[in-house]
C-alpha cells in the first residue's frame, strides 16, 4: 500500500487502529490530553491520541504527518487526515479523538473506545 493511501479493506484499519492502542498505552497519564494535537512544554510534550501517533515511525511510515501541530495525510490536514488515515467516518473520528464526546477523555477511556470501533469491522 503506498504511504499515503487510505486503508483499503477493514484488516488494514483494524491494525492502524490497533496500533494507534499500541501508542497511547505507552503514553504516560499525564502526557495524554485529548483537547489538543500537541502541546511542547518546557520539560515535556502532552499531545493527544493522534498527536501520539504522529511521533510515532510505524505511524510516519504509513504516511501519517504533521502540518505544524495538526496531522496529515496525503493532501489532507486536521480531521479529514484523520478520517482518511483511520477509514473512519465524522461520527467515529469524533467518538474516539474529541475531547467532548466524553465525560473524562482519559488514556484508558480512548482506548476503550479506539478497541470498540475497531471490533466493530
Amino acid at each position: 500500500m503506498p504511504f499515503d493511501a487510505m486503508p483499503q479493506d477493514d484488516a488494514e484499519r483494524t491494525v492502524r487502529l490497533l496500533e494507534l492502542c499500541r501508542v497511547i498505552e505507552g503514553v504516560a497519564d499525564d502526557a495524554f490530553d485529548l483537547r489538543d494535537w500537541n502541546q511542547n512544554g518546557v520539560c515535556r510534550t502532552v499531545a493527544c491520541a493522534v498527536g501520539w501517533a504522529m511521533k510515532d515511525e510505524w505511524f510516519r511510515q504509513q504516511g501519517l504527518g504533521r502540518d505544524g501541530k495538526s496531522p496529515s495525510f496525503g493532501a489532507d490536514k486536521g480531521w479529514k487526515a484523520v478520517r482518511a488515515f483511520f477509514g473512519v467516518d465524522r461520527e467515529e473520528a469524533l467518538y474516539m479523538f474529541h475531547a467532548g464526546k466524553y465525560e473524562r477523555a482519559t488514556r484508558d477511556a480512548v482506548v476503550a473506545r479506539i478497541r470498540e470501533v475497531a471490533a466493530r469491522r
